[in-house]
């Protein structure tokens, strides 16, 4: 079967391309720009045809040298403004099957007969997902997944044989998290997010009420669970995990891994009852890190994905515990995410010693809205003489190198491109893992 990867180079469809083709499936993909993800890609035994640009006519001539079984396509295609031309063509094609890659990922999770741990939430997904998958791992345990980022010296999705469960970053963009029935749910934190997809916060709330609906299992920290439902729901199938300090002899840096190690810890036991607690907490403390999550990439310079006011604080929390001065450099994500947060940038960088704040990164944008400008945004903060506004340039890089010569921590905060300029201008091999 040919199987054909809009947004190959992304996140979540190049690893996803990567189990297809370990299962034996033809692989052709396309994506916007080129990239490094994509070049590996082309460098597989296999040597997928790759289109960058995606027109009708691309996909059109690819087609004609080897048809399209089944096109799987990313939600950034279906929100496209104005329509994508490459989708455009394929739903004309009576031939050719196309859906999002949810429901490609579960042809392959029920066609290997596997069980599936969905890991999902408003933010520490990619973390408690990447600590049940190295975890298992260092037990020994034999599983496969897919991971939304990437993982040291492994690749960041498989399928191993003779393996039982599959575990899964699901994202809740778009509801795509509600194409899953899982064995296992995994909730790692639920705060108001995608205010394009959910217009209120019981929108939001209700599509994880279903998603707790559609599970067997759930593991949900105590907090969460209270905002779900106006009063304790007791039921069996919810496990409700009590987070509190000190933590089980959890030692991961920072207040929310641990919280995301405590979930995986309890997740880990409910599969595995035989392994001893402490053996699992020892592999959890293991853990090197996920890629761009407080991401270290040289000496007193950090990256992160934090991208929204509650990733934010939760990333200022983690530098807080290197008990230095921290200096961020802010790249925000959605032009219409700033309208909806802006009031909550007030306190929030109060612990900052040094704020650069650059342009917003578009996503799926409105065109009739006007962007704000990193100045109209610094001025929503109670403390706006310690922000300036910066672009990725020779003078930031300079000002961030005198920062790290007095001893600061800088830490660059997007969902963008900021975290490959930071390591294209700051980054030291040494250090650099994924």
């Amino acid at each position: 079967m040919h199987i054909y990867m809009a947004g190959i180079g992304g996140s979540g469809m190049g690893p996803l391309a990567q189990m297809a083709r370990d299962l034996g499936y033809e692989i052709s993909g396309s994506d916007l720009v080129d990239s490094t993800s994509i070049e590996k890609i082309r460098n597989w035994s296999t040597k997928p045809l790759i289109n960058i640009g995606q027109t009708a006519k691309q996909i059109s001539d690819l087609h004609q040298k080897k048809p399209i079984d089944w096109y799987v396509y990313s939600s950034a295609l279906a929100w496209a403004s104005p329509p994508n031309e490459e989708l455009e063509w394929v739903k004309k094609q009576a031939g050719i099957k196309a859906s999002k890659r949810d429901q490609f990922l579960n042809h392959l999770i029920e066609k290997n007969n596997l069980k599936l741990i969905a890991v999902t939430g408003s933010h520490g997904k990619t973390t408690t997902t990447a600590l049940l998958i190295w975890a298992f791992k260092q037990l020994g345990e034999k599983i496969s997944y897919a991971l939304g980022g990437k993982l040291i010296s492994q690749p960041s999705a498989e399928i191993v044989k003779d393996s039982q469960w599959f575990i899964y970053e699901a994202d809740e963009f778009d509801r795509n998290f509600l194409s899953f029935s899982p064995q296992i749910g995994v909730i790692s934190g639920l705060d108001y997010d995608h205010v394009e997809v959910y217009p209120d916060l019981k929108s939001y709330h209700d599509a994880f009420k279903q998603f707790i609906n559609r599970s067997q299992k759930i593991f949900i920290i105590d907090d969460d669970l209270n905002k779900l439902y106006n009063q304790a729901t007791k039921s069996e199938k919810i496990q409700q995990v009590q987070v509190r300090e000190p933590d089980r002899g959890l030692k991961l840096l920072g207040k929310v891994n641990r919280q995301n190690a405590q979930l995986a810890l309890e997740v880990i036991k409910f599969v595995k009852p035989e392994i001893d607690s402490q053996e699992i907490i020892d592999s959890l403390n293991s853990f090197k890190g996920s890629w761009r999550r407080f991401e270290k990439i040289a000496h007193n310079v950090f990256s992160d994905y934090a991208h929204n006011p509650v990733k934010i604080a939760g990333c200022l929390q983690i530098a807080s515990e290197l008990k230095k001065p921290i200096v961020v450099v802010y790249e925000p994500h959605s032009h219409r995410r700033q309208i909806y947060v802006k009031d909550q940038y007030k306190d929030l960088f109060k612990s900052v010693k040094k704020l650069y704040w650059l342009p917003s990164h578009p996503a799926r944008e409105d065109p009739n809205l006007k962007p704000l400008s990193p100045q109209e945004l610094i001025n929503s903060l109670n403390n706006p003489q310690i922000a300036q506004e910066a672009r990725m340039d020779d003078e930031l890089k300079n000002n961030l190198k005198q920062h790290i010569k007095q001893g600061d921590i800088v830490v660059g905060m997007s969902a963008s491109g900021l975290d490959e300029w930071l390591k294209l201008n700051l980054g030291n091999k040494d250090y650099l893992k994924f």
